[in-house]
């Protein structure tokens, strides 16, 4: 059950946009939503991150800002759903992941330009990743993303690690729109088909005494590349959630930060839900 999700807030089209998303998102739940902003942040050196978050830099008064942030909690509010304002002065991630911890956050809903800034959420240069931390979920919204239903949910894995944690957590969000869970493995190697559905099957069998939800699907494809693999799944199965774990030696960042010429172009209009590694 999700009871606390946390928005970053910079008044730019992307977290408009992601808050939007999130206002559909909650429709029939009864939850806390936390909108931050940071008046402030400690400047580094990755652009990403201060493409994305570039209007934390104005100098608006506190009267405006709150006034601003007042607007946006009035549109979230309803009957199930209490809007609560964060306002931080000093480091954006240092101060995110404080939050996260001060008020149980189950889930945080980021806007992004596309894969480029993610590089930038979960790592960043020096590895000073804003989201790279914190313990909890993240659902990354593309910028021309406009929320549907949540039907399916693709969840991108390998076999380095076992995953049940993390499935639970994928599942437990997909449990809130009765979605459908499709555990894949994009199989880029010479090796046997067989073989990796051999490992597929015994780790279905693991979770199949884990994870209390009936509906998780395993599938195996092959591809040359997991881009290419990925977006062929997506082109042919709805896909409306994309998910994918991180953490030491991540699949994750496998894909997006140690590829520098490729960007997954379905991050373009699917969302991106991120869970840690344990």
């Amino acid at each position: 059950m999700i009871r606390n999700v946390l928005i970053p807030v910079d008044f730019s089209d992307v977290s408009m946009n992601a808050i939007e998303y999130v206002k559909h998102l909650t429709r029939k739940m009864s939850c806390t939503i936390f909108l931050f902003h940071s008046k402030r942040m400690i400047v580094t050196p990755d652009q990403a991150i201060q493409t994305m978050y570039n209007g934390m830099f104005d100098d608006a008064d506190d009267l405006n800002l709150n006034q601003h942030m007042d607007e946006l909690a009035a549109g979230l509010a309803s009957e199930y759903i209490t809007v609560n304002k964060v306002i931080r002065i000093g480091s954006l991630a240092e101060d995110i992941s404080n939050v996260v911890k001060e008020h149980n956050i189950d889930l945080i809903v980021s806007g992004t330009n596309g894969a480029g800034n993610i590089e930038g959420l979960f790592l960043g240069t020096n590895s000073v990743g804003i989201f790279k931390h914190v313990t909890c979920p993240v659902l990354i919204i593309p910028s021309n993303c406009n929320f549907r239903l949540i039907k399916k949910i693709l969840y991108a894995i390998d076999f380095q690690e076992g995953h049940s944690k993390e499935l639970k957590r994928v599942c437990r969000f997909a449990e809130l729109f009765d979605a459908e869970v499709n555990v894949i493995y994009i199989n880029t190697e010479a090796s046997i088909y067989s073989d990796a559905k051999e490992k597929l099957d015994q780790l279905a069998e693991i979770h199949v005494n884990e994870i209390k939800y009936n509906k998780i699907s395993y599938t195996v494809s092959h591809d040359d590349t997991v881009f290419e693999g990925l977006e062929k799944e997506i082109a042919s199965g709805y896909i409306d959630v994309i998910c994918m774990a991180t953490g030491k030696k991540s699949f994750l960042e496998e894909l997006f930060f140690k590829s520098n010429t490729k960007e997954m172009a379905f991050h373009t209009r699917i969302p991106l839900l991120v869970v840690h590694l344990n």
